[in-house]
């Protein structure tokens, strides 16, 4: 049964089911509408949804920040369109990597804010950097305001151009890029335990925390902040050549939000390597998978995740396959959380996939830029490029 609190649902009595991520399927076919997502997932057996803070066709973040009226009316309306347990968590990955741009990638990642924000001037990381913060304060008000704890997150990078230590890099740089990360994002950690929140921040490739070292490093800079956490998504382990159970047993006190994505490593890795070769995604010889289709050991990693008490958290889908179709994704991810929650030695029983020719997982985060901004990016002229 459901806990209680004066009438209304709060994360920490409430027996959740499968949960899915709504940013990779709003807006595709038969999911043109956050009402119509919201309807789907309650057909497919979702009791709970994880939503992007950054779509304003599902969460008017001004008016959420500040209204728990709002939040309540806008929880009332997700669990009247079926989804028993409504939203779950506030996905704030797109503010969080405006945190911290790196100038290589900010020709891209300014598609992430309003066009109207008026950038440029010489100071473009910085008004993305200034207008991140304030979406993140307004998240974290909304996620306290829906009764929620935990809002996953990416921490944006300065560093992962350097990535590769060639040219041979000074440590200085390093040094004093993490001091600059850990002072953009302890205010914010402030802000959320104040509000009786965490970051969960996911350990992805393409951030400045994306390892359990590098997770240590930051924690360490920003002062062992109670804020900091992390949203578990054991795939990007796999495509590190990492064991997520190993990385689950070490991080497991710090864990406050869940994603379930498998991931795959394929014999074409004995030749291609795992960097990827700026290959699409279904080529590369390590990419992501539905759950249950990939070389996750979910038995393994679920004792794992009893040990740590982490079975009563949200388990979220997201679906990132770029050979399984999303509808498929969506209808055998759920069953396949579900199936993991009531047993997590149960094995599902595959279905035969099919390759799709349809949109692509990471659309909505896609960052189309034209012929002169690609030569921008490149350091040449749009004539040089031909």
């Amino acid at each position: 049964m459901l806990g209680q609190t004066n009438g209304e649902k709060t994360v920490s009595n409430i027996e959740y089911g499968p949960g899915v991520f709504l940013a990779q399927f709003l807006g595709k076919p038969g999911f043109e509408t956050f009402e119509a997502c919201c309807r789907r997932a309650a057909e497919a057996g979702f009791d709970h949804i994880q939503i992007p803070a950054w779509e304003p066709g599902v969460i008017d973040l001004d008016a959420a920040s500040e209204s728990k009226d709002y939040c309540n009316d806008l929880q009332g309306r997700v669990r009247s369109w079926g989804v028993r347990n409504g939203i779950s968590t506030v996905a704030t990955h797109l503010f969080g990597q405006l945190m911290a741009v790196n100038p290589a990638y900010s020709r891209q990642f300014r598609k992430f804010a309003p066009t109207a924000l008026g950038l440029g001037g010489g100071r473009e990381t910085a008004h993305l950097y200034e207008w991140a913060t304030e979406q993140m304060r307004k998240s974290i008000l909304a996620s306290k305001n829906l009764g929620l704890s935990a809002l996953p997150s990416f921490t944006g990078s300065f560093m992962w151009p350097y990535l590769y230590p060639w040219p041979a890099q000074s440590p200085e740089l390093f040094t004093r890029a993490w001091r600059l990360l850990a002072r953009r994002w302890i205010p914010i950690l402030g802000c959320a335990v104040n509000n009786g929140q965490s970051i969960a921040f996911e350990l992805h490739q393409g951030e400045d925390v994306h390892s359990v070292g590098t997770f240590w490093r930051f924690f360490d800079e920003v002062g062992e902040h109670a804020g900091a956490r992390v949203n578990f998504d054991e795939s990007h382990f796999v495509l590190q050549g990492a064991d997520p159970a190993d990385v689950l047993e070490e991080l497991g006190a710090f864990v406050t939000a869940r994603h379930v994505k498998d991931a795959i490593v394929t014999e074409h890795v004995r030749t291609e390597g795992y960097l990827g070769g700026w290959q699409p995604w279904g080529k590369r010889a390590t990419h992501f998978k539905t759950p249950g289709y990939g070389q996750v050991d979910y038995q393994l990693l679920e004792i794992a995740a009893a040990n740590a008490g982490l079975r009563g958290l949200p388990y979220v889908l997201e679906w990132e396959d770029p050979h399984v179709g999303y509808e498929q994704g969506f209808t055998f991810g759920q069953r396949f959380i579900d199936g993991l929650l009531q047993e997590p030695r149960a094995i599902l029983e595959k279905e035969d996939v099919y390759a799709t020719d349809g949109p692509a997982f990471d659309d909505f985060a896609r960052a189309d830029v034209d012929l002169e901004e690609i030569a921008q990016m490149l350091g040449v002229t749009s004539e040089e490029l031909g």
